[in-house]
């Protein structure tokens, strides 16, 4: 009874995915976050606070793409994407607390509009992922900071965009000089499953278990 009682609740679970943060395109600026293959580039981080444990299994956000020098806008190329959570240290990030990668070509792409990004023509997508392996996100209104980074080494360069509806804090590493700069949310929304208090469960569990008691007395 009790493997049942389990296995249902998780299928339910898992067939469900809630919008667990939102926070709309705003086309203000982009950050780059992109590492090459001899770790230098820029990382940005946004600041985030969920209300309540969660699993992440699904990101959308929105990107350009351009590269240095170029005439046109390029098409966007790296190796891999990679997805982190980390806690929060006086402000800044700190220690990653839960991490994905996947290669590049698995997040979905779809041209919303075209531009410029520092006086270079780029183009500017849509993308979405369904990760493979859920990030594990704190809830509770515990401060946390997530990244989007493109890795690898190629003819375009990631530039995360800006968006809003979340606390206004984001960071760009420069891994050159490990110094920071501060700038306003990014584009994001995340996916996936917002984890039940565990009272509710030992209730649920407990009432299933106690109606499985009064059917055999009766039978």
């Amino acid at each position: 009874m009790q493997r049942i009682v389990f296995t249902l609740f998780l299928l339910a679970s898992s067939a469900s995915a809630d919008i667990l943060l939102d926070q709309p395109l705003v086309f203000i600026n982009g950050r780059t976050s992109q590492v090459t293959s001899n770790n230098t580039g820029y990382i940005t981080w946004d600041r985030i606070q969920l209300s309540q444990n969660s699993y992440v299994n699904q990101i959308s956000w929105v990107g350009g793409f351009f590269a240095l020098g170029a005439s046109t806008a390029p098409t966007p190329q790296a190796d891999y994407w990679l997805f982190q959570v980390a806690s929060d240290n006086n402000g800044v990030p700190g220690a990653v607390t839960d991490s994905v990668k996947v290669p590049f070509s698995s997040a979905s792409r779809q041209l919303i509009a075209s531009g410029a990004l520092g006086g270079m023509p780029a183009n500017f997508y849509r993308l979405d992922i369904s990760l493979p392996a859920t990030l594990f996100v704190a809830g509770r209104g515990i401060p946390q900071w997530f990244t989007i980074q493109a890795l690898g080494d190629g003819p375009s360069t990631f530039s995360w965009i800006s968006g809003s509806g979340g606390d206004g804090v984001a960071k760009q590493l420069d891994l050159s000089s490990g110094s920071y700069t501060s700038f306003r949310d990014r584009s994001l929304q995340l996916s996936g499953i917002a984890a039940v208090p565990e009272p509710r469960c030992e209730l649920l569990l407990l009432s299933v278990l106690f109606a499985g008691r009064r059917f055999r007395i009766r039978a």
